[in-house]
């Protein structure tokens, strides 16, 4: 009667045991998920935070040449400008001088 008691006893431990790993199997299982889950949720932010960089990059990229043209073209106006003010000054130049020369 004893030993049958005590194999009980360590019948009954070992399915303890055995109910304890189970659960903590299945709590290492959930936690697997979760982090698997937020690992594929990293990926996506990642991936997206990739593509807005690159638009933001092709966006910067066409404003930066559309400002160089349009530094290009005023700097080529505000030349232009200049070279026919310092043309119009040298016909005063020459007028005056060719008057004083009279």
């Amino acid at each position: 009667a004893q030993s049958e008691r005590s194999a009980a006893e360590a019948q009954a431990v070992e399915k303890r045991a055995l109910d304890a790993l189970q659960a903590d199997a299945h709590d290492l299982k959930k936690t697997i998920s979760e982090l698997n889950l937020q690992r594929e949720h990293m990926v996506r932010e990642a991936a997206q935070t990739q593509q807005q960089l690159k638009q933001d990059r092709q966006a910067f990229e066409e404003e930066m040449k559309h400002k160089k043209t349009l530094f290009e073209h005023t700097a080529k106006s505000t030349n232009i400008r200049k070279e026919e003010e310092l043309a119009h000054l040298d016909t005063r130049i020459k007028d005056r001088s060719s008057q004083l020369e009279k």
